[in-house]
Parts: structure tokens; sequence; C-alpha cells
């Protein structure tokens, strides 16, 4: 699966059909993946390795129930080792975050130090796409993303928030100044947001109806064209 990935990835320019085949090559990879780690903790739910394998399961796209499963095949021994305790604190984050609830609000800094909160964007669709300056996902995903904000203006809004924090600051208003997105883009400065709802993978998001409820995870920036285009 890797080496066909890889052979896709090689070609200069990818076509919509080749950039689905390579999504859908990932997703077999994960789903075998997640298959044998789930059998391997099943066979033996104390060993350490079952707990990190369960600490690492599900961490880009947090399932709750998924996770719930998962920590519930661990015996109580490996529950209250540091990583099986990591698990309950990571499972009891994301329980916060899951889609059909109203998404906590937040306030962090902008690039001109002014507070924003999540709240001032109501009556909006709106995307909370958690990035960082390091991460070249996040940043790729960028013109895209600018086209649709471009297309939707109005009824539509993008927030960033950034995990590079205080200590990062630079690093995070260069990228910012080498590619304007256009959208608000805010600094979890001491990574208070990213903690409490267990942002572990980046690029992550969450697409938000008019009222702050969360109505889809970790969605691709063709997902969103799509789900505009679909609820204009």
């Amino acid at each position: 699966m890797y080496s066909l990935i890889k052979k896709v990835n090689e070609t200069k320019q990818l076509s919509e059909d080749e950039v689905k085949r390579r999504s859908e090559l990932y997703a077999i990879i994960s789903n075998l993946n997640e298959q044998k780690s789930l059998d391997y903790i099943k066979t033996f739910p104390s060993s350490f390795v079952s707990i990190a394998l369960a600490r690492g399961l599900y961490n880009f796209d947090p399932k709750v129930e998924a996770l719930q499963y998962v920590y519930d095949l661990l015996n109580e021994e490996a529950k209250n080792t540091l990583i099986g305790k990591q698990l309950g604190v990571y499972l009891n984050k994301t329980k916060n975050v899951v889609i059909g609830k109203q998404l906590p609000d937040f306030t962090l800094p902008d690039i001109s130090s002014n507070l924003v909160s999540l709240a001032d964007f109501k009556n909006k669709y709106v995307l909370v796409d958690f990035w960082y300056s390091g991460c070249p996902p996040c940043i790729s995903q960028f013109p895209k993303l600018r086209e649709i904000y471009l297309k939707n203006k109005g009824r539509f809004e993008i927030v960033g928030v950034s995990h590079d924090g205080e200590k990062d600051r630079l690093k995070w208003l260069k990228v910012l100044d080498r590619i304007s997105t256009g959208w608000t883009q805010l600094l979890d400065t001491e990574n208070v947001v990213c903690d409490k709802f267990g942002i572990e993978s980046f690029p992550s998001n969450f697409l938000l109806d008019k009222n702050g409820i969360i109505l889809a995870k970790n969605i691709s920036e063709q997902e969103v064209e799509k789900f505009l285009f679909e609820n204009k």
C-alpha cells in the first residue's frame, strides 16, 4: 500500500482521480492498522504495548465511542499506568467536543494582540482550524480554504488557532506575513484551548453551524466546499 502511495506521490501534479486514489489507499492502511491494534489489545489487555497502541489510536480523529471501546478493553492494571491514565484524561477531553454539542467558547489574541472570542462569529457557519507554523500540511490547505472563504464571505468564517504558543509567535507571524489568509488568525499563547479540546494532531478542525454546534470534525477543504454548496 505504501509503495502504491509513493508512486502516486511521485507524480508532479496530481489529478483529481489520483488525489482520490491516494486518500483511499491511506484509508485502507489506517483501517488495517486499527484492526491489528485492536486485535493485539484484546489478546494482551495488560501489555505495555497494548497501552501504547490504545493511546495512539484515534489521535487525529478522536471518536468518543471508539476511544471508550479501546479504553474498556484494557484491564485495571493497564488503566492505572501513566499512559493508561493519560488515555483516560484524553477520553474525557474528547467528550466535550463531539458532533452535536456546542464547541465551548474561547478568547485568544489575534495578530494585532486584540482579544477575539469564538462567540463573535455567531450566525455564520464557522470552520475552526487548528494549525502551527511548522506543519506543511496545515499551510498547504490555505490556498483552497482562501478560495472557499472568499466565495462564501458573509455567511462563512474561518477562525485559525495556532498551536505555536507564545514561544513561537515570530514563526507564526512570519508564515502569516508570507501567506495572507484573509481570515481571523488567533494564537493559543499557552496552548490552553488545544489542550482543552484534546487537539494533538495537526491540522485539525471543527465545522460549526450558525449557533456554534459542531457539525463535523477534521473535514477536508473539498468537504467544506461541498457542505457550503449544499447549504446555501
